[in-house]
């Protein structure tokens, strides 16, 4: 691919890592490093994905380096065999063995263990020897189709038992189904999808906690000590073994999870130079025939830090721009510095409202004086805070608050992940509940963290309906994680997604503007009242640094599309493929938002309805965006109308036949 194409859809010039295709008798599945994804049997999705996964004791997720691939072919099946290593000390060797075996059963075993050199002891970078390695995870991990949600499985247990349950629909805190030694469920009636592990201790979880949309069979257990240690001399050895069996199938059972999570979408090779195939196609849609509710429009918002406001200079005329309806400020705690002056500015050069978050990670500065002398500085710069979060938001802490900013709303719940506020308790004598979320606490593949979209409708269903919460806001979030629950985080790499990364380069393009728009959708879709973006700080995605005024970065052109006054709202994420869809109601009229959430072009006007193709229609894809920072005014060109660049890719950038390039938006105005 071009490099300025590249830069353009995903922030970087580095590729992903490619997803090689593999074909054997009814299996079907694409390799990605030592990974197997889309695990095909006779066309049918069993499992979304089987790998070994190595998370350090933060949780931080290495990549694999592979340096060596075997592969031997025979009649009815073959053998794969890997050889990779962890980078870092000490260093980790890791053996991965794939076979297709004569009755047709996939075998997927893994050992790893310190490299030989390490095992006479190599000198780290604080001049110790490194003789052992800590994990928070070393093993396999089976990963389940959400749209397995409501439907039957049964679970072999390591002491012998079988149980049969369904599917979570609504998002369980904890592991629905634990000591696992097999687990099926139904791929076509009288037909099982059945996998059985070795080696160690195995628990299923539900991901939609950490905004994935997938059940994950893994080990070691989460209820054992971690971080646990790999030492000389101590491998780790499991395998997991994948066949069909035909007996008879239960009836599935009706389920209330959102329609979007029940159609897992085939993603074709992720090739953003491929052509629109039949299977990308929809149905011309009726006039009326999308079945997402009118709602009132949420209150979207733009998050920021203290130290975010020194740069207050950079930002402000972009900010004026968007007129965000809030600012979402994010304190560690009452006692933080705090330039009350400059965030007045900005409240006043926006026109939003404030809403400020209290960490709580300095429980001694949460006490009564702390708050009522943070009450007093921001009521000396005249402003007052329309709404307030002390996290957890026990009652005591509410208490504080309403003593130290008697009207404001008060809010619980947590500044990080959903599985935080899953797992609260009390959560309902708050006026509202928080939560943010990250599409990188499990892996950064660009078509997972699409994907994932279709697990946040089920959050505030689930929210809902165990805790009796009226009022969810969600949010600052991004692709990145500002601040991570679970421990240290890697070092900023500017050119390269991370697993809980702070930054993600795909937040500054078309990527991430595409991600924004599926992102408040969903949230819409399941009845957010409120949303807050990441934000205002310099790798957050919204806002391109420079020298003088910061520039508008393709999310921040969506997000000032949402940001027009409106009425009433109707979204819908993954509703019928891989799109986001936001219709608006306002006193200019009605509009429509769309976006591609996936690399290979959709038909533009197959997407709208009739009536919405007949008025104005304007796409920011790459060719438009790259003539934007060319010198062009403006990122959206009008559909049907491509702007020639200095290469010829135009499948993939929006072309005369009106196809929407890949993570592209299309703006509709009847």
């Amino acid at each position: 691919m071009d490099p300025a194409l590249h830069q353009a859809l995903y922030g970087t010039a580095l590729p992903e890592e490619p997803r090689v295709p593999m074909r054997c008798g009814p299996w079907r599945f694409e390799r990605q490093g030592l990974i197997l994804r889309d695990i095909h049997h006779e066309d049918r999705l069993a499992w979304s994905s089987l790998g070994f996964v190595w998370r350090d004791m933060h949780w931080g997720t290495p990549t694999p380096v592979v340096d060596s691939a075997d592969h031997a072919e025979r009649e009815g099946g073959f053998t794969l065999t890997l050889q990779a290593h962890l980078t870092g000390l000490p260093r980790v060797s890791l053996a991965v063995t794939i076979e297709v075996d004569d009755r047709g059963d996939v075998h997927y075993e893994a050992l790893a263990q310190l490299a030989e050199a390490t095992e006479i002891g190599e000198v780290g970078e604080t001049g110790e020897i490194a003789h052992i390695a800590l994990t928070n995870r070393a093993g396999l991990c089976l990963e389940h189709p959400l749209a397995l949600a409501g439907q039957p499985v049964r679970v072999l247990h390591d002491d012998g038992r079988n149980t049969h349950s369904q599917f979570p629909t609504q998002v369980p805190a904890w592991p629905p189904f634990t000591a696992v030694h097999g687990i099926e469920h139904p791929l076509a009636s009288g037909v099982w999808a059945c996998c059985t592990f070795e080696g160690e201790r195995f628990e299923t979880e539900d991901q939609r906690n950490n905004a994935d949309a997938s059940f994950k069979t893994y080990s070691r257990s989460n209820s054992m000590p971690r971080p646990y240690r790999l030492g000389p001399g101590e491998p780790v050895w499991q395998r997991a073994t994948l066949r069909i069996e035909h007996k008879p199938t239960p009836t599935p059972t009706p389920t209330s999870v959102p329609p979007s999570t029940h159609s897992p979408w085939p993603w074709p090779s992720p090739s953003p130079s491929t052509s629109p195939s039949r299977s990308l196609i929809p149905a011309a849609p009726a006039e009326d025939s999308h079945h997402a509710a009118w709602r009132a429009p949420p209150v979207l918002g733009v998050g920021l830090a203290p130290e975010d406001l020194a740069a207050l200079a950079h930002w402000a005329p972009a900010l004026g721009r968007l007129r965000p309806t809030r600012l979402h400020l994010v304190m560690d705690h009452a006692a933080e510095p705090l330039d009350t002056l400059a965030l007045a500015q900005a409240l006043a050069q926006s026109g939003a409202r404030l809403r400020l978050d209290l960490r709580g990670v300095s429980p001694g500065a949460q006490t009564d004086p702390a708050l009522s002398a943070l009450a007093e500085a921001l009521a000396a710069a005249g402003i007052t805070p329309q709404a307030l979060a002390l996290f957890p938001g026990q009652a005591a802490e509410l208490r504080a608050l309403a003593r130290a900013f008697p009207g404001a709303a008060r809010g619980a719940g947590t500044p990080y992940f959903f599985a935080q506020a899953n797992r609260a308790e009390r959560l309902a004598a708050a006026d509202f509940v928080s939560f943010t979320t990250c599409s990188l606490v499990h892996g950064t593949e660009e078509t997972l963290v699409m994907d994932g979209l279709r697990s946040l409708p089920s959050l505030l269903q689930t929210l809902r309906a165990r805790h009796g919460v009226a009022h969810i806001e969600v949010g600052p979030s991004g692709l990145a994680a500002p601040r991570s629950p679970l421990g240290a985080q890697p070092a900023p790499n500017p050119a390269r997604p991370q697993c809980l990364g702070q930054q993600d380069p795909r937040s500054a393009a078309l990527f991430g503007a595409a991600w924004l728009v599926g992102h408040v959708a969903a949230l819409i879709e399941g009845g957010a009242q409120a949303i807050s973006l990441r934000g205002l700080g310099q790798g957050d995605g919204l806002l391109l640094p420079g020298d003088g005024a910061w520039r508008f970065a393709p999310a921040a052109h969506a997000l000032q599309v949402l940001l027009t006054p409106a009425t009433r709202v109707r979204a819908s994420a993954w509703r019928q493929g891989p799109w986001a869809r936001i219709e608006r109601e306002g006193p200019d009229g009605r509009s429509v938002l769309l976006a591609n959430l996936g690399p290979v072009p959709l038909p533009a006007r197959a997407l709208l309805a009739p009536a919405e193709r007949r008025g104005r229609l304007e796409a920011m894809d790459a060719s438009a965006w790259i003539a934007h920072c060319a010198g062009a005014a403006s990122p959206w060109r009008e559909l049907g109308t491509p702007l020639r660049t200095a290469f010829s890719e135009e499948a993939s950038l929006g072309s005369p036949d009106d196809s929407l390039g890949p993570y592209a938006l299309l703006r509709a105005f009847p």
